[in-house]
């Protein structure tokens, strides 16, 4: 369905989503002078994938808040790149505004050079945007990996914002979206964008999932009784907790005993 109306939308929608979620992150890095808790390892992933992806999309003609939406994406970016080289590793304001500058320039420069190649070589496009979209696909599932990694090592999401989540699953979905009201329906492109619902949509799901599985950390049981750490607080049965308060009630006991006996001791 060719609809550019719908396409624009769409693109328009994505736009929105993707710079919201990145602002309150920029402001809240500037508030606390600090960057911690931010993957500089994503984020460097993601830039790389926003600029190798960014020519591709002018060079095809997509809708223009797509392109839009990806030059913001990786210029916010880059933006919370900078804070945590000037926050957290103290490096010297003029040399990181040379660097930025310099970035900012080589990525003009990779860019441009990519669209002229794509359409400089007519006959070669289709396995030029092969391997654009492939490198631009690994890159952004880069960006993601190691919070999975991360989630299912600590098996907990604590402090992950399930907002931001749902943000940049609605602005991947929406890209995708404008994608399929322009004719023909690019599949090379798609997959990029993809990459962002699927793995947000894992760590939404992931989130929930480790949220209510009960916390056995420091935590010791008698033999005559296992904990099973894998059941859910939902599934934890009336005789757990039972069993759990008869134990409380006789550790009580024994330190009450030990403390009578303590006294008893002392006295001439």
């Amino acid at each position: 369905m060719d609809s550019p109306v719908a396409a624009n939308i769409f693109g328009i929608v994505g736009v929105i989503l993707w710079s919201v979620q990145l602002l309150p992150q920029i402001r809240w890095n500037y508030v606390r002078k600090s960057t911690e808790g931010v993957s500089i390892v994503c984020f460097t992933s993601w830039y790389l994938g926003g600029l190798v992806l960014a020519p591709y999309l002018v060079a095809t003609d997509k809708a223009p808040p797509l392109v839009v939406q990806i030059v913001v994406f990786s210029l916010l970016v880059l933006v919370i790149l900078f804070q945590h080289f000037y926050y957290d590793r103290k490096k010297d304001l003029k040399m990181l505004m040379a660097v930025l500058f310099f970035i900012i320039g080589a990525s003009v420069g990779i860019t441009y050079g990519l669209y002229r190649l794509m359409k400089g070589y007519k006959e070669e496009e289709f396995k030029i945007s092969v391997v654009i979209t492939v490198l631009s696909a690994i890159f952004m599932a880069g960006g993601f990996i190691p919070a999975v990694y991360e989630i299912v090592r600590a098996q907990s999401a604590e402090g992950l914002s399930r907002i931001f989540v749902a943000m940049d699953f609605l602005g991947g979905s929406s890209s995708i979206l404008s994608l399929v009201f322009i004719v023909p329906f690019d599949y090379l492109a798609s997959v990029s964008y993809a990459i962002v619902p699927c793995f947000e949509g894992t760590i939404f799901i992931m989130s929930f999932y480790y949220g209510t599985q009960v916390k056995t950390a420091n935590i010791q049981y008698d033999t005559d009784h296992v904990f099973n750490r894998n059941r859910s607080r939902s599934a934890r049965t009336r005789s757990d907790i039972e069993i759990g308060s008869s134990k409380m009630e006789k550790l009580k006991e024994k330190e009450t005993t030990t403390t009578t006996t303590t006294v008893t001791l002392s006295q001439p």
